[in-house]
């Protein structure tokens, strides 16, 4: 019985651990000078502030969202850059759920760098839902790409940098869909995309591209304050969440997604203010988007490979190939085994670890089942 008390004991201490990382990892602190060059979280969200205005719900295509696009053209236009407006009708289908969605959009974009040659793409969405101002989701992206643009309008860069601002993603990823068809995206073999599902907290790397030992080394070199980790990339792809990316994928593109998700309880409700968005969230997604953009605008990181990584509480990320993962764990599988067959338990302990499966994806179903029938949607929270 020891034993298994013993095991028990030390599954709680892991869960433990990951559910108190979010209170051990926090982002960096909001700098409270920023030199030439460096992101400026302060500038970045009073530029928000101004956007977002009276900071009512601004779903696409309605008048709420023409007064934040014309306020975020004329950020555009002080920074001394050119807007591009692109006046479509897309549709798009969202391969993890069903249903098509059609609207009138109005993505906004802004070309930096050489005229030629594959361009880097930088993604986030203004619209809202119908019932909150988007501070965050994704207003923070939104302050992100045009802090970023301030900064590398001033540097020479190898190859384009296209910054889009794209309305739709919360009607149902419309916007990404109608920059398919518009011609600057068949120069894009690059992508870093900007979301949120909360207020605060670090920024997680949670998505990549596959292989994804380009995009993790890109990554690895570019970012002083990581948080990622193989089993949360791993983890989001059985979810039914999307993001814009969804819709990018198709392309191949070289891929990296970030969101924080702090204060989940604001996501997608009124609470999603200003007030509530923390700058040192903002920070950390400005110096992680800032740096990415630098390095991957020296090019495109080639090869294969899949990584298993994880940052070591924020400071540091450590890769190890796959393959020496599978065989690490079939070092432990078979250490298990022989532990078991000496105690003449083998099939009872394969027994309690399938059990343990079994009644893990009922309980997951279920409790998917019943939030269902609480309320609409993959995951709408007002």
């Amino acid at each position: 019985m020891r034993p298994v008390l013993l095991l028990c004991a030390l599954l709680l201490a892991l869960l433990g651990a990951l559910a108190a990382t979010p209170l051990l990892v926090q982002p960096p602190e909001v700098r409270t000078s920023s030199g030439p060059g460096q992101f400026d979280a302060v500038r970045a969200k009073a530029r928000l502030a101004t956007i977002l205005g009276d900071q009512q719900p601004h779903p696409a295509d309605s008048f709420g969202d023409d007064a934040v696009r014309a306020r975020l053209i004329g950020q555009i236009d002080a920074l001394g850059l050119h807007p591009i407006v692109r006046d479509q009708f897309a549709c798009n289908e969202i391969y993890k759920q069903r249903g098509v969605s059609c609207a009138r959009v109005k993505n906004v974009i802004v070309a930096l760098g050489p005229t030629t040659g594959k361009a880097l793409l930088l993604n986030a969405h203004y619209d809202s839902t119908p019932v909150g101002p988007a501070a965050a989701d994704d207003g923070v992206g939104v302050a992100t790409l045009l802090e970023v643009a301030s900064i590398l309008k001033n540097e020479r860069l190898n190859r384009p940098v296209i910054f889009l601002f794209n309305e739709g993603e919360e009607l149902g990823l419309i916007g990404a869909r109608a920059f398919m068809v518009d011609p600057l995206s068949g120069r894009v073999d690059s992508l870093v995309n900007l979301e949120a599902r909360g207020t605060t907290g670090p920024v997680t790397m949670f998505e990549t591209s596959l292989p994804n030992a380009p995009p993790v080394r890109a990554f690895a070199r570019a970012v002083d304050r990581p948080f990622a980790n193989s089993l949360t990339t791993d983890f989001y792809r059985q979810l039914p969440n999307y993001t814009d990316v969804n819709s990018f994928s198709e392309r191949g593109w070289l891929t990296l997604n970030f969101a924080m998700i702090g204060n989940e309880t604001r996501y997608h409700s009124p609470g999603d203010d200003i007030a509530s968005l923390d700058a040192r969230s903002l920070q950390h997604m400005g110096d992680q988007t800032l740096s990415l953009a630098r390095e991957l605008s020296a090019g495109t990181p080639t090869g294969g490979g899949t990584l298993l990584f994880a940052d070591i509480a924020g400071r540091q990320l450590v890769m190890l190939p796959a393959v020496a993962g599978y065989g690490l764990l079939g070092v432990l599988v078979i250490g298990f085994a022989a532990i078991s067959f000496r105690r003449g338990g083998l099939w009872g302990g394969l027994a309690i670890v399938v059990t343990g499966i079994v009644i893990g994806a009922a309980l997951a179903w279920a409790g998917t089942f019943l939030m269902g029938l609480a309320r609409p949607g993959s995951f709408w929270r007002a």
